[in-house]
Parts: C-alpha cells; sequence; structure tokens
C-alpha cells in the first residue's frame, strides 16, 4: 500500500518537473531527485546478499526497501520523456 502511495507522490513530482523545465527560460532549471530518496538508493546492501526466505525478516524488508525505492526512481520516468529531462 505504501508503494502505491509513493508511485502516487512520484508521478506528482514528475509533473512539477516536468512543468518547471517548461516554463524555465534561463536555462538554470536543475532536475535533482529527493534527497530522501537518494539516501535510501546509497544504502549499502551486502555483496552477493540478496532476498532469501530463509533470511531474517529485517534483512528482506531491508532488500524490499532498496527495490521499491529503485521502482520509484524508475517511476520518475514515466511521462517525462521527451521533455528534456
Amino acid at each position: 500500500m505504501g508503494y502505491h502511495l509513493l508511485q502516487s507522490a512520484a508521478s506528482k513530482f514528475t509533473e512539477h518537473l516536468v512543468v518547471e523545465a517548461g516554463v524555465n527560460t534561463e536555462g538554470t532549471f536543475k532536475c535533482e531527485l529527493p534527497e530522501e530518496l537518494l539516501a535510501v538508493l546509497r544504502q549499502g546492501l551486502g555483496i552477493g546478499e540478496g532476498f532469501d526466505e530463509d533470511m531474517p525478516d529485517s534483512r528482506n524488508l531491508e532488500v524490499s526497501g532498496c527495490l521499491l525505492a529503485w521502482m520509484v526512481v524508475f517511476d520518475l520516468f514515466i511521462g517525462a520523456v521527451g521533455t528534456g529531462l
């Protein structure tokens, strides 16, 4: 359920960026991902360690969270094609 909320927020964020880029006549617009999202993406997962049903729940939640963060990043590109973002 939380991912659907993030997906909706990503859609609105992309819409905002498209409008900002479109009205920027000075060429000074800088497109950046939200810092909170970048912090989740920067969290390191151990090399060779992935999702495993035998792992502790906390590790599986960590891996799932990282994968969901990447899905949100990719969702940001939906609707942004051809806008120069």
